[in-house]
This record gives structure tokens, C-alpha cells and sequence, in this order.
């Protein structure tokens, strides 16, 4: 599996493909569905998934054998065949779409020839469920290289923003689509000293405002990749930025502040992990598995619950999928009203807040009506006494600093 997009917590579509080509398969109330084929017209691929209800998505990939870029959309819970894209007639991968309403999405690749090595960075753009023909964005030094896209993030119509690389270089290049008219590509410079750098991901909360995730791969020292990361604010970057990781391949983000990105470290063997930015702040790698394995791409519905998608290395490929609710500690700020009798719903605001197991008023347990992670809505309880009001979540405890006043 090489993509998902996941539109609640247990609800998700991963695409990729095998032997007998491109594959499907959707997770329902946290239980996975087996894999199936969707019609092509050859042997093809998915490479990325983008939905936008539980019933809508769109994959895009590549016919393997006219070279031509594929799509293929999803209508009610109903895969439609895949179908090649206009393309400008030479090699062409789509390896990113991003949708903001079923029939509108844009898709972003590389479009190239073998012989002489150059390509160039490409997108379409799906309006009203019609796609249009693949057209070249023009790269920075003319396409003298191999520039190709492999990151697309829409915030509306006609305004995304793409990432990907110089794949000879490497250098990181992005470029912005607003009110549907895309930029020339440009270099984001890395470190100074540093051997080169891969923008493999991206994520936008809105027009100018993201975070990309890649490699930044010294070719002084070998084979060794760093992950890295840059934050696109107010349509300028900030500095691209080293990671404690391997080599990072896909980010999700539930904000502009916290994101989750996957990606790999090779130590004899290559080993899956996942970092976590919260509040700005990026944490410890974490490992995915221990055994040798790759995960491809993953998406977090909301803040703390994310699906990864991969496949075991070789000889099979098996397809895997690993799901990880990240516990952080709740906090609490403030809490509305401060007073009422039992059966008053009281509104709880914080952070971390997720998948509360038990709110006590004095000790006394609440009933909880709501939770989202910076929101709970709980019921006082019938018997409960004035005192502080103490929440339970998987990441911890926390009690009010004041009173709750029973009346």
C-alpha cells in the first residue's frame, strides 16, 4: 500500500497496487476490508489517495505500461475504473492529489525522458469531475535536470502549494497554485555545507501556510539521509531544519502546529518510525516495528489517532498498516459554568482532552456527553459535591485549580 487518507478516527481508504494492478481497501469502525482490484486498463499502480468523506475519494498513479498518468474515483463507496490522463506524451507518474470536494482536486508528479535524463515538475487539476490534461510547471534552470513533484497540499480550489526535488541534485523546490495560476518552481536553500535535500511531503492549513517534510542526504558521508522539515508561514519558508530521524517520506497535520510524519533509518536494516510535532515543537522518534519493513504514507483525522500504510520488504511485499493514538498529557484552562445543580452540562476546555475515560466532580462520577481534544462536555452527576473537577485520559490526569460549586 503506497497511500491513505483517513476522514475519522477508524475510517480510512489505503491504495496501492501488485502484479495484477492497482488495489483498494477501506477500514470501517476500525476493521479493515480485504484488498480489490480496480479495473485498468494495464498493469498499474496508485500512489496516493485523497477523500474527502468516507464515501468520496480519489487515487492517482501510473499505467506501468504506456507510461501514462492514472485516476480513478470513488462515488458513494463505489470504485469507478481507472482511466488515463492526457499527458504530454513521455514518461508521467502522479505521485500526490489532494481533493477539497468530491470532482476538485489536483494531482502533482513528474513528467520526464530516459534519454537525455531531464524531466520537469507537472500538475492537473480535476474541476467538476473533469480532469484536465497534465501541464508542466516550469522548474527551476530551464529542466535541465530531473525536477519532479512528489507532495501536493489544497486548502480550496484553485490555491495549493507542491513540493518535491531536484532528483540529480538534490535540491527542495516548491511551488504555490493561487486562484488556479501556478508559480515557476523555486529552490528552498538548505544548510549551508549540507550535500542536498528532498522535499517529500507536504501539508497546508491554509493559503501560505505549511510544513514539508523530505531528506536532506550528505553526499560527503555516503548513503546516510537526515530528515528535515521547513515551515511555509505568510508565504515565506523558514529555515529547512535537521531532524533526529532517517529520512522522512509523508506528514499529516491537524493544525499548523502539530503533525505527525513517517519515514525510515537505516541501521543494517531499514526500520520504519514516526515523530511527532506538538504545539511547534517536534519529540522523540518512535519506532513503527522491529522488523525490516517500509511505510509509505499517513493521515491523522484529528490530533493524537493516525494510520500508517506500507508493505514488508521483500520477497512477498506483503501489505501492512499500523494505527497509533499518541496519548498526550490533558491540560485544562478553563471551565463554563463554574456553578449549577445535577444535570448541568459543564464544558471543559483544554488540551489533550481525547478519548476522556472519567471526569469526577469531587470524586463523584460525571457523565461524558462530548469529547474532542480541546473540548469536553460532561453532566453533573446527581449526589456530586462542591470541588474540583478531575479528568482522566489515556495521557494522564489533571483537576481543575478551582472549584466547581454545586448548587
Amino acid at each position: 500500500m503506497y497511500g491513505i487518507s483517513c476522514t475519522a478516527p477508524s475510517q480510512c481508504t489505503a491504495v496501492g497496487g501488485d502484479t495484477a494492478g492497482p488495489i483498494v481497501a477501506t477500514e470501517t469502525a476500525g476493521a479493515w476490508g480485504n484488498a480489490t482490484h480496480v479495473a485498468a486498463p494495464s498493469v498499474s499502480h496508485f500512489n496516493s489517495v485523497s477523500c474527502t468523506d468516507s464515501l468520496s475519494c480519489t487515487a492517482v498513479g501510473r499505467d506501468e505500461n504506456s507510461g501514462n498518468a492514472i485516476y480513478a474515483t470513488e462515488t458513494g463507496g463505489v470504485w469507478g475504473n481507472a482511466t488515463e490522463i492526457i499527458t504530454l506524451g513521455r514518461y508521467t507518474n502522479l505521485e500526490s492529489v489532494s481533493c477539497t470536494a468530491p470532482g476538485d482536486c489536483t494531482a502533482v508528479g513528474l513528467d520526464g525522458n530516459a534519454n537525455p535524463v531531464h524531466g520537469w515538475p507537472i500538475v492537473t487539476t480535476e474541476t467538476g469531475g473533469v480532469w484536465s490534461s497534465v501541464a508542466e510547471v516550469s522548474p527551476p534552470g530551464g529542466g535541465s535536470s530531473v525536477w519532479g513533484f512528489s507532495g501536493v497540499s489544497c486548502t480550496g480550489p484553485g490555491n495549493c502549494t507542491a513540493v518535491g526535488d531536484d532528483g540529480l541534485q538534490p535540491d527542495p523546490i516548491y511551488a504555490t497554485e493561487s486562484a488556479g495560476v501556478w508559480s515557476p518552481a523555486s529552490v528552498v536553500p538548505l544548510t549551508p555545507g549540507r550535500g542536498g535535500g528532498q522535499f517529500r511531503a507536504i501539508n497546508c492549513q491554509g493559503p501560505g501556510d505549511c510544513t514539508a517534510v523530505g531528506q536532506d542526504v550528505n553526499i560527503n558521508l555516503g548513503p546516510v539521509s537526515v530528515g528535515i522539515y521547513a515551515v511555509l508561514s505568510g508565504g515565506v519558508w523558514g529555515p529547512v531544519t535537521e531532524l533526529s530521524t532517517g529520512g522522512l517520506d509523508e506528514l499529516s497535520c491537524t493544525d499548523s502546529t502539530d503533525c505527525t510524519a513517517i519515514g525510515g533509518k537505516r541501521v543494517n536494516l531499514l526500520l520504519p518510525l514516526a515523530i511527532t510535532e506538538s504545539s511547534g515543537v517536534w519529540g522523540t522518534p518512535t519506532s513503527m516495528a522491529a522488523s525490516q519493513a517500509s511505510f509509505h504514507d499517513v493521515s491523522c483525522p484529528v490530533a493524537e489517532e493516525c494510520t500508517a500504510v506500507g508493505d514488508t520488504d521483500g520477497p512477498t511485499f506483503l501489505p501492512i498498516y499500523s494505527t497509533s493514538m499518541v496519548a498526550a498529557a490533558p491540560t485544562v484552562t478553563k471551565f463554563t459554568p463554574t456553578s449549577g445543580p445535577a444535570g448541568t452540562v459543564v464544558t471543559i476546555t483544554g488540551t489533550g482532552l481525547s478519548r476522556a475515560t472519567r471526569v469526577t466532580f469531587n470524586g463523584v462520577k460525571g457523565t461524558i456527553a462530548s469529547d474532542t481534544p480541546t473540548k469536553l462536555k460532561v453532566i453533573v452527576p446527581v449526589g456530586a459535591t462542591t470541588g474540583k473537577i478531575k479528568v482522566v485520559t489515556p495521557g494522564g490526569t489533571v483537576k481543575t485549580v478551582t472549584a466547581f460549586k454545586v448548587t
